[in-house]
C-alpha cells in the first residue's frame, strides 16, 4: 500500500516537470507570435523610411517625418532585442529539461484543445485522474491496513525449533517449544495507528476540497478569458494595418495619423496575445524581513544625510536604526509561535501604561503582511484600469501547487491571483449585482 502511495507521488512529480515544460513551450509560442508582429512592424518601418527619404529629396516630406520613422525603427529594434533575450532564456530552460539536447522551437500557434463547457464533466474527469488525490487515497488505504496489522499483534506467539548450546563444557542439544502473550509490547500501537488512519483520511478530504476549489477557479477564469479573446477580430486588425499603409503611401492620411492608428492596433494585437496566457500573482515574502529592513534602513540613512539639517541627522539616524534595525526584525521574526506569544505578553503589559499596538502575534503579522500586499494589488488593479485593461481578483486557488509551479520558497505566501485582459461588454455578468446598504457599512461619528 505504501509503495503505491510513493509510486503515485513519483508520478505526480513527473507530471509537474512535464507541466513546467509545457508552460515553457507556451511562453515560447507567445514570444514567437510577438516576434512575427515585430517583423511586420520592422518591414513597414523600413518601407516607409525608404519612401519618405525619397520624398525628402523631392521636397514632398520634411526631416521631422523621416526622424519619426527612424524612432519607430529604434523602438521596434529595442523590443526585438528584449524578445530575443526572453526567447533565449525560455529556450535554455527547456533545453536543460531536455538533457541539453539540441532543440528548435518555432511554433507560433497554440495546440488545439477540446473546449470545456460543462464543469461537472471536467470535475469528474480530473478527480478520477489526479495523481495527488490517488496518492492521498493510497496513503489512507495503507493507514487502514496498518490498523489491521497492529490489531494482530495481540495474538499469542508460539515458537518451536532446534537449539544447540556449546557455551558450557558439556554441550547440550535439544528441541525448544514455547509461547508468549504480548501484554505490553503492543500497548497503544492500535490507538496510534487509528489516529494516523484518521489523519490520512482528513488529508485525503482536504486534498479533494483543494482540487475542487482550484478547478472552479480555473474554470471561471477560462470562461472569462474565452469571452475576452472572442472580443478581438484579429484578421480585421491585420487588414487594417495593410489599409493604413496603403492610405499613407497614396497620401490619403498623414504620417501622424498613420502612427496614431497603427499604435492602437499593435497594442490590441499584443493584448490579444497576452490574454491567452496572462495572469498576475501577488506573493508575500515575510521570510525576507531582515533583508527588507536593512534595505530601508540604508535608504533612510542616506536620505537623512542628503536632506536633513546636520544638527538633527544623528538623532534621526539613531531613531531609524532602532526602528528598522531592532524593532522591525523583532516584530516580524517567527519561531514556532513562541516569539509571537512573547510579543503579545510584552505588548499587553506595556498597554497597561500607554497606548500600544496589540496585534503582534505571528498570526497577526502574517495578516499585516497580506494586508500590505493587498494594498499593492489594489494599486495595480487601479493602474491597469487607467491603462484600459480589466482585472479580476481570484480566490479558492490551490496555493501549494501554485507555489510549486512558480518555484517559490517555503517562506513565501500567495496573497492574490489576478487575471488581466479586456472585458467583452457585459458578458460574464449573469444578473443584478447586489450591495450591502450604505448606511449599514458607513457610520459617521
Amino acid at each position: 500500500m505504501q509503495n503505491e502511495a510513493v509510486d503515485k507521488q513519483q508520478q505526480a512529480a513527473r507530471r509537474d516537470i512535464l507541466l513546467n515544460a509545457k508552460n515553457l513551450c507556451l511562453d515560447l509560442i507567445l514570444l514567437n507570435q510577438e516576434k512575427t508582429l515585430m517583423d511586420i512592424r520592422m518591414k513597414n518601418a523600413d518601407e516607409l523610411q525608404a519612401l519618405y527619404e525619397k520624398r525628402l529629396t523631392t521636397g514632398d516630406a520634411n526631416i521631422l517625418e523621416v526622424n519619426k520613422i527612424k524612432m519607430e525603427r529604434m523602438n521596434v529594434q529595442t523590443e526585438v532585442a528584449q524578445n530575443s533575450a526572453a526567447h533565449r532564456t525560455a529556450l535554455q530552460s527547456l533545453l536543460a529539461m531536455n538533457g541539453n539536447m539540441p532543440l528548435e522551437f518555432a511554433e507560433t500557434t497554440y495546440p488545439a484543445i477540446q473546449e470545456i463547457n460543462d464543469y461537472n464533466v471536467m470535475r469528474d474527469e480530473v478527480m478520477a485522474s489526479d495523481l495527488d488525490l490517488q496518492a492521498a487515497a493510497a496513503t489512507a488505504r495503507a493507514a487502514e491496513k496498518q490498523v489491521s496489522v497492529d490489531r494482530q499483534g495481540w495474538l499469542p506467539k508460539l515458537e518451536a525449533g532446534f537449539r544447540r548450546n556449546t557455551d558450557d563444557a558439556v554441550s547440550m542439544n535439544g528441541f525448544v517449544v514455547g509461547g508468549s502473550l504480548p501484554l505490553f509490547q503492543n500497548r497503544k500501537k492500535v490507538k496510534i495507528a487509528k489516529a494516523q488512519a484518521i489523519s490520512a483520511q482528513l488529508m485525503q478530504e482536504s486534498a479533494k476540497d483543494r482540487v475542487e476549489a482550484s478547478l472552479m477557479s480555473l474554470f471561471n477564469e477560462m470562461q472569462q478569458l474565452k469571452d475576452a479573446m472572442n472580443a478581438y477580430d484579429v484578421p480585421l486588425m491585420y487588414r487594417s494595418l495593410d489599409l493604413l499603409k496603403q492610405a499613407l503611401t497614396e497620401g490619403q492620411i498623414s504620417l501622424i495619423e498613420y502612427f496614431v492608428e497603427t499604435e492602437s492596433i499593435y497594442k490590441n494585437l499584443q493584448a490579444y496575445m497576452q490574454i491567452e496566457k496572462e495572469i498576475v500573482v501577488f506573493v508575500t515574502r515575510q521570510d525576507l524581513y531582515k533583508k527588507r529592513a536593512k534595505f530601508v534602513l540604508d535608504f533612510e540613512e542616506g536620505n537623512i544625510r542628503r536632506n536633513s539639517p546636520k544638527e538633527r541627522q544623528e538623532k534621526r539616524i539613531r531613531d531609524r536604526k532602532l526602528y528598522y534595525g531592532k524593532l522591525m526584525p523583532f516584530i516580524y521574526a517567527r519561531f514556532f509561535g513562541l516569539l509571537g506569544l512573547f510579543r503579545v505578553i510584552l505588548a499587553r503589559t506595556i498597554s497597561l501604561f500607554r497606548p500600544m499596538m496589540l496585534e503582534v502575534s505571528e498570526c497577526d503579522m502574517r495578516v499585516t503582511v497580506n494586508k500590505s500586499c493587498a494594498l499593492a494589488a489594489q494599486t495595480f488593479m487601479i493602474a491597469m484600469a487607467n491603462e484600459g485593461y480589466d482585472t479580476c481578483p481570484l480566490e479558492g486557488f490551490d496555493s501549494r501547487r501554485m507555489k510549486k509551479l512558480l518555484k517559490l520558497p517555503h517562506g513565501a505566501g500567495i496573497n492574490m491571483v489576478i487575471p488581466c485582459g479586456i472585458r467583452d461588454g457585459n458578458k460574464g455578468i449573469w444578473g443584478e449585482r447586489g450591495r450591502v446598504p450604505f448606511d449599514e457599512i458607513y457610520h459617521r461619528i
